[in-house]
């Protein structure tokens, strides 16, 4: 059995373990800074509100949170092509490698798990993707969301690349303690350590437990884990941190699993623990700065309009009620008259020294002229910053518009949208990289995969290594759906205005064609019907002219170009 516990000769177990807790001090203080923040902006877009004695009177919230993080997600959420294409040509390997990632997709839900995460970006304005070994299934790498809360991140890390952070720890890494020392994977001397200190886990845990689940018990959720059941469940830290190997004189990536923060249960490079020797995260913003990893998103825009509309239609709505009670003033000096409190109260009486109106008079509260406007005001700021404006929204202005204005509009709208695909196709790409490399790392036998034949039943085929690895590698490429299909009738727009000059040009028709062939989701056999029968129309068509002509019986043939330009459109159309 192979130790657990593997250390260059020069570094000392308790000094790397004073080393651990420093990293862990100092990226909680890094990323602590947006906790208020990030608190608040989960508060609004659940529509939790905290009532306060001066400016959040009344138990109000308008979503606007909500509505805008919504927005911006029914633009994004559209499904994208992942595809990697082999570097070496071979297109077998290609179809195969294409499959399993497939099927690593399907049994990973990736499709709620990306839009879980962009949901995340926008709230926090940042989110990670999670890459884990299950040795246990026949497709071993999964896929999750991290929590925003439990990854933590070395300061210096460029935002772009989180392969540049020298030390990053997963938090919140809770397992039943029967498991870890049932596991073989965990040093045996720090089992037992860990067996012995289980009261000082008890308290450690509910701690942390309490810190988690913070925001659930805003919500309203009371005793969110039951404490007695969990007595005893240990609170692990995946560190990865580097550490310099004298004997090899270089630095080297270590994977440090450290339990209820006092003991190390296992250390070894990462290149062990895991196959590869990058971090098994990848993580995107959509607001990338230099000097901040943990950058602002949607929610840090929404978030002050949001609590000043919250704080203005809560006095707007006290104002309304104050005014509705008919509250008087009357004069305490006249007997008889004998005040117990000065609540407001629907018509109620509060004394005053002296005569107010010689016996009583009205408690005049003014309206609060002008907050709807100024509400409205906030709105729109907060729409301009944020490119969801009413129509995006799916509601009409009452403001009379042109279909050009409208078109603009939208236009600019959904340009500065497109833009936040930049930076999400950039992470997704280095995700399914890792997650290629790291297959190809950890997966040595054969894979299982289901596959649909022409009958519609499923077929099951089994992989072997060699028919997906790839001597040169692969390179991933992320096709937006929706912007593809958009970017293509705007090129096939702009090709029509050029072939309107041209009438007569067949290499431009078929350039016409084999862009709207390509625009659709057809089958090779779809594709090839097309073909055929455009070369049968081009056919008859000549075959008409030449007899209008004055031509013999004789069939003229079609020139090779036709055919060649509708195999070229079927071939970018498959």
């Amino acid at each position: 059995m192979a130790k657990a516990i593997n250390l260059p000769a020069n570094i000392d177990a308790d000094k790397l373990l004073e080393k651990l807790k420093l990293e862990k001090k100092v990226a909680l203080k890094y990323q602590k800074r947006r906790h208020g923040a990030w608190a608040d902006i989960y508060e609004l877009y659940r529509n939790i509100i905290r009532v306060n004695r001066l400016t959040q009177r009344q138990p109000v919230n308008i979503p606007l949170m909500k509505e805008t993080i919504k927005t911006i997600g029914s633009k994004i959420n559209e499904d994208t092509d992942i595809r990697l294409e082999d570097k070496a040509g071979d297109l077998d390997k290609e179809i195969i490698v294409n499959a399993l990632w497939t099927a690593t997709a399907e049994l990973n839900n990736f499709e709620l798990l990306d839009r879980v995460d962009k949901k995340q970006e926008q709230l926090y304005g940042r989110s990670h993707f999670v890459l884990n070994i299950d040795h246990t299934k026949d497709i071993p790498i999964t896929i999750d969301v991290a929590d925003v809360y439990e990854l933590l991140v070395d300061q210096k890390t460029k935002p772009w690349d989180i392969d540049t952070a020298r030390y990053t720890i997963k938090t919140n890494m809770y397992r039943p303690l029967d498991e870890i020392l049932t596991s073989d994977k965990y040093d045996p001397a720090a089992k037992g350590k860990l067996k012995d200190m289980g009261a000082v886990n008890s308290d450690t845990y509910r701690k942390r437990m309490q810190a988690q689940n913070q925001r659930l018990q805003s919500l309203g959720i009371e005793n969110v884990q039951d404490m007695e059941g969990y007595d005893k469940v240990i609170a692990l830290d995946g560190h990865t941190t580097y550490l310099w190997d004298k004997q090899l004189r270089q630095y080297q990536r270590y994977y440090v699993v450290v339990a209820n923060e006092e003991i190390i249960l296992r250390a070894e490079t990462l290149l062990n623990a895991i196959g590869v020797d990058f971090l098994p995260y990848e993580g995107w913003a959509d607001d990338l700065e230099i000097t901040d990893y943990w950058s602002d998103g949607t929610g840090d825009l929404i978030l002050v309009p949001n609590k000043t509309i919250n704080s203005w239609i809560s006095q707007y709505m006290e104002n309304r009620t104050l005014r509705s009670f008919g509250m008087n003033f009357y004069d305490s000096t006249i007997e008889g008259f004998t005040p117990t409190t000065f609540q407001p109260r629907p018509w109620g009486w509060y004394p005053l020294p002296g005569k107010p109106a010689d016996v009583y008079s009205n408690v005049q509260i003014p309206a609060l002229d002008g907050t709807m406007q100024d509400i409205q005001f906030i709105v729109n700021i907060a729409e301009k910053a944020s490119a969801t404006g009413a129509i995006d929204k799916g509601a009409v202005e009452d403001v009379k518009r042109t279909l050009g204005e409208i078109e603009i509009a939208v236009g600019s709208a959904m340009r500065r949208t497109n833009d936040m695909a930049v930076y999400y196709e950039h992470a997704r790409k280095r995700l399914v990289d890792k997650w290629y490399k790291m297959m190809e790392a950890n997966v040595d036998g054969k894979i299982t995969l289901y596959k649909k034949g022409a009958d519609g039943r499923l077929a099951e085929n089994t992989i072997e290594r060699d028919q997906w690895v790839s001597d040169k590698g692969y390179q991933v490429s992320i096709t937006n759906k929706g912007q593809r299909l958009a970017q293509g009738i705007d090129e096939v727009q702009r090709l029509k205005v050029v072939q309107a000059e041209f009438p007569m040009n067949k290499a431009l028709r078929k350039a016409v064609q084999r862009r709207l062939i390509s625009m659709v989701d057809l089958s090779p056999q779809e594709v090839a019907d097309i073909q055929e029968e455009e070369v049968r129309n081009a056919e008859m068509g000549i075959m008409a002219n030449y007899t209008a002509a004055g031509g013999g019986t004789g069939t003229p043939t079609v020139g090779a170009d036709a055919a060649a330009g509708f195999a070229a459109a079927g071939a970018s159309g498959a």
